[in-house]
């Protein structure tokens, strides 16, 4: 998300002016995003490459695959938002 936040609506402005939590995700190197332009000046990195926890274990991309494939979802997202996906009916 760093290297395309400038181009989401008001992007900019949340780089300058919001907190972020920023998670380290399996397959990317936070390394090299520490170094890009977008790099929000109020934030902190939680986890490292070495990280044991499954933060950034799934994506939200892969969320969507498995709900628009009609696999299980449970335990990947929080039950209040699995029921949201479900009452709107989303991903499918």
């Amino acid at each position: 998300m760093i290297s395309s936040l400038h181009w989401w609506e008001d992007g900019q402005k949340l780089i300058d002016e919001s907190k972020f939590l920023i998670f380290d995700r399996r397959g990317y190197s936070y390394k090299e995003l520490l170094q890009h332009n977008n790099w929000p000046k109020n934030c902190c990195l939680v986890g490292t490459e070495n990280n044991e926890s499954l933060l950034g274990a799934v994506s939200a991309t892969e969320v969507r695959r498995r709900v628009r494939d009609g696999m299980g979802i449970v335990g990947l997202v929080s039950n209040s938002v699995l029921q949201y996906i479900k009452q709107n009916n989303l991903y499918v």
